[in-house]
């Protein structure tokens, strides 16, 4: 039932979570900032994952920067969990926003 609605979406699941780890993490940024883009990330994430939502391109282009951008809060902050795993996650989402931010040039 609730695959009608939704669709496994691998790449909407890492924005979810990075989203998560982002709002939890020790960062040099301001936290109001760094709360702003983890909202922003989880919502990108959970839109991009329903059947029925027509894709919106200016939010792709913003999240596709919000990808590199989190990388590098990801990179130079401290997360609460996954700390082992923090410079693979960060690497993740890097290479998604740079082929993102490329695939939109193109």
């Amino acid at each position: 039932m609730i695959w009608k609605v939704l669709r496994p979406d691998p790449i909407g699941a890492l924005d979810i979570v990075a989203g998560a780890l982002l709002l939890y993490t020790v960062s040099p940024l301001p936290t109001a900032f760094a709360d702003a883009h983890a909202v922003f990330l989880m919502i990108k994430g959970g839109i991009s994952m329903i059947r029925s939502f027509p894709p919106i391109l200016p939010v792709y282009i913003f999240g596709a920067a919000a990808d590199v951008i989190s990388a590098a809060i990801l990179l130079t902050g401290q997360p609460p969990i996954l700390v082992g795993y923090k410079e693979m996650i960060a690497a993740a989402l890097f290479i998604k926003g740079l082929w993102s931010l490329v695939g939109f040039m193109g």
